[in-house]
């Protein structure tokens, strides 16, 4: 594997991370003082409060455990069993 291709992979994984998650990441491709090859890799990374991306995470968990399915039939079951007392 070239270290082109190693490169690419990286950044893809780091798209992910950054698209998936509350952190930023991001890295640096360093070279010692007249090198022309690649010696060192920096990375960067905060945390980055991104309440939309916690509530999509928060809500996948949920949906992997069944919780929200579960809410929906009780709430479904709820609606049902409270119109079915007004009618008549």
């Amino acid at each position: 594997m070239s270290v082109q291709n190693k490169y690419n992979k990286l950044s893809k994984i780091l798209i992910d991370i950054n698209n998936l998650t509350d952190f930023h990441l991001k890295y640096e491709i360093l070279k010692k003082k007249g090198s022309t090859k690649a010696t060192h890799i920096r990375f960067n990374f905060r945390y980055i409060k991104n309440s939309f991306k916690t509530a999509i995470k928060k809500v996948e968990e949920k949906l992997v455990r069944g919780e929200i399915f579960r809410a929906i039939i009780d709430e479904k079951e709820y609606q049902d069993s409270k119109d079915s007392l007004f009618e008549n």
